[in-house]
């Protein structure tokens, strides 16, 4: 009967053991609603500083969808994905790729621009700002946060209307430096700085 019992504790726990041991499938299906082609997937690590090579392999129009492994080797689910549509127009966010089975890239889902801001002015920025002729973002730093001489601060700016902003920095003695027709499409890293004259 013991024999029996501890056979019995044996085999459950090498099933248990077995069933934990398989890999976990990153496969996604990536769903193409946006308007326009989709040139690019990339996933990593959420603390790697590399992007690695494009999971796509060919171009995804719009209207159709494709599997792609989305597997970086690190071991994570939670994966920084980064989508990139023609005209550079990009969608980036931290997917759960071990549950996820479809990510859908739409119009309004797609004009998000992950853009890193380096202040490279000597003052410390205290609000950081985007915006068009006539609008103002809310501020992108958030409470408490400012940006310091040299440092960089990553954000996604929503896009509603093309690729060219304003970027203004207020400074904690509340001057400020705005920065005019900034492509946010072309350039992902924005550098607060005075123009030389």
């Amino acid at each position: 009967m013991r024999t029996t019992f501890l056979l019995a504790a044996l085999m459950f726990a090498w099933s248990h053991s077995a069933v934990h041991a398989q890999p976990l499938d990153r496969r996604v299906i990536i769903e193409n609603r946006s308007g326009s082609e989709v040139v690019g997937v990339f996933a990593t690590a959420r603390n790697n500083t590399g992007w690695g090579p494009n999971r796509l392999g060919a171009w995804l129009s719009t209207g159709s969808e494709l599997t792609v492994n989305l597997d970086d080797g690190s071991g994570s689910c939670n994966l920084d994905v980064l989508i990139v549509r023609a005209q550079r127009r990009h969608m980036r966010a931290v997917y759960d790729v071990c549950a996820t089975r479809r990510i859908q890239i739409t119009a309004s889902n797609a004009a998000e621009l992950p853009v890193s801001f380096v202040n490279r002015t000597s003052g410390l920025v205290r609000y950081l700002y985007v915006g068009g002729a006539d609008w103002w973002s809310q501020d992108l730093l958030g409470p408490g946060v400012s940006l310091a001489t040299d440092r960089s601060l990553d954000r996604t700016v929503n896009s509603p209307s093309g690729c060219y902003f304003r970027v203004r920095a207020v400074y904690w003695d509340e001057s400020d430096l705005v920065l005019e027709h900034v492509d946010l499409c072309a350039n992902e890293v924005v550098e607060i700085a005075r123009r030389k004259r």
